[in-house]
C-alpha cells in the first residue's frame, strides 16, 4: 500500500522512518518471509539488510524479532538495519541487545543507540535507566543521557544516583563533574526529593563538593523523618563541619529561647559531635520539654554516644516519654549493637 509523500515526510520528522516511498508489498512480504525461516544464516542476514534499505516502518518489527535469531550475524544485520531504517521505537530492543551473549552484537547495538537524535530517543533512555533489569543497558542508557546534558538528562541522571551500583556511581560522577555553581545547585535540588535514596545521594554528594552553601540545606535535612537520611545528614554535616559555626550551635542548644530552634540546634550539636556536645546533650534528656528531650536523644544516636545507654534504658520507662519512646527505642537499640560491635572488635 503506497503512502503519500505528505505523510511519509511527516513519519521522517518524527524519527519513525526516513521519508521514502514504501517497498513493494510482495517484496516485502516475501524478505520478511525469508528473514524469518531462510535456514541459511548468510540469507536471513541479506534479508535483514534489505529490510533497513527499504525504509518501511512495517519492516520493524520483522527486524526486532530477528535480534533473537540463532545466529549473531543475523542479530547484528538486525542492529545495522533498524539504524537504516530510522525508527527510533527501536531504541529500547537495542538496549535490550545490550545483554547479548556475543560481544559483537552487544558492540553494534552500542554504535545504533549513537545513530537516533537525542530528544527522540530520550524517553526510552529514560525508561530504561530507571527500570531495565540489566546493569548494561541502565549504564548505556545513562552514558547517552550524559552525552547530551541538558536539565530533563540531568534530573533523570539525579534519580539514578540512588542505586547502589556501578551506575548510581556514574550519575553521581557525571553530576559531580559539572561547573561548581551547577552541580550544587541540582545536589540541593536532590535533598528535596520525593525518593529519600536521592535524598541521601545528594547530602553525601554535597560532602564532596565541600561548599559552605551546602551546610545549611543538609542541617534542614535533619528534621526527615526517615532514619537513613538523618543518618546520612549528619555524617555530611559532620564532614561540613568546618563550614558549620559549631559555637554558634552549642550556644542555641543550650539557651534559646526559640524551642524549635533549639531543637534543630541540638541536632547539629550531635552531627558535629564532641566532649562538649556530649555532656550538653546528656543533660537534654532531662529537660522538661519532650520535644528537646527528643532532639537530644536523636543527636547522642548521630554521634553513637554509648554512655546514653543507661539513660535511654530509663527513659523508655517513663510515660512522660510516651511521644519519643519509639525514637528512644530505635536510638537505644542502634547503640547497644554499636557498644557490641565494639566490644566483639579484636
Amino acid at each position: 500500500m503506497n503512502r503519500s509523500l505528505a505523510t511519509l515526510a511527516c513519519l521522517g520528522a518524527l524519527g519513525l522512518g526516513a521519508p521514502a516511498w514504501a517497498s513493494d508489498d510482495q517484496t516485502l512480504l516475501e524478505t520478511i518471509e525469508r528473514l524469518r525461516t531462510d535456514e541459511r544464516w548468510q540469507s536471513r542476514s541479506e534479508a535483514a539488510m534489505q529490510l533497513g534499505r527499504s525504509f518501511d516502518i512495517r519492516a520493524r518489527r520483522p527486524l526486532v524479532r530477528a535480534l533473537e535469531d540463532s545466529h549473531y550475524g543475523v542479530r547484528a544485520a538486525a542492529i545495522r538495519a533498524l539504524v537504516s531504517l530510522g525508527d527510533v521505537r527501536a531504541v529500547p530492543s537495542l538496549l535490550d541487545a545490550l545483554s547479548d551473549d556475543e560481544p559483537f552484537v552487544r558492540a553494534e547495538a552500542r554504535r545504533a543507540l549513537d545513530q537516533f537524535e537525542p530528544s527522540a530517543e530520550r524517553p526510552f533512555l529514560v525508561h530504561a535507566l530507571r527500570h531495565h533489569p540489566d546493569p548494561r543497558a541502565r549504564m548505556a542508557a545513562a552514558e547517552r543521557l550524559a552525552a547530551h546534558l541538558d536539565p530533563d538528562n540531568e534530573e533523570a541522571l539525579l534519580e539514578a544516583t540512588a542505586e547502589p551500583d556501578e551506575v548510581g556511581r556514574y550519575a553521581t560522577s557525571v553530576l559531580l563533574g559539572l561547573p561548581t555553581a551547577k552541580a550544587l545547585g541540582i545536589f540541593q535540588f536532590g535533598l528535596r526529593h520525593v525518593d529519600y535514596r536521592v535524598q541521601i545521594a545528594s547530602a553525601q554528594s554535597l560532602a564532596i563538593l565541600d561548599l559552605p552553601e551546602a551546610a545549611a540545606p543538609i542541617i534542614e535535612l535533619l528534621d526527615a523523618q526517615i532514619p537513613d537520611v538523618t543518618i546520612a545528614a549528619a555524617r555530611a554535616i559532620r564532614d561540613l563541619g568546618h563550614h558549620v559555626d559549631e559555637p554558634l550551635y552549642l550556644v542555641l542548644a543550650r539557651r534559646s529561647k526559640d524551642r524549635l530552634e533549639r531543637v534543630r540546634a541540638l541536632k547539629v550539636v550531635g552531627a558535629l559531635g564532641g566532649d562538649e556536645a556530649s555532656k550538653l546533650l546528656l543533660n537534654a534528656v532531662d529537660d522538661p520539654d519532650v520535644m528537646v528531650r527528643g532532639a537530644a536523644v536523636s543527636g547522642l544516636g548521630m554521634m553513637r554516644e554509648l554512655k546514653a545507654i543507661p539513660k535511654l534504658t530509663e527513659m523508655k520507662k517513663h510515660e512522660e516519654n510516651a511521644r519519643i519512646r519509639s525514637l528512644v527505642r530505635l536510638t537505644l537499640a542502634s547503640l547497644i549493637r554499636s557498644q557490641e560491635e565494639s566490644t566483639a572488635r579484636p
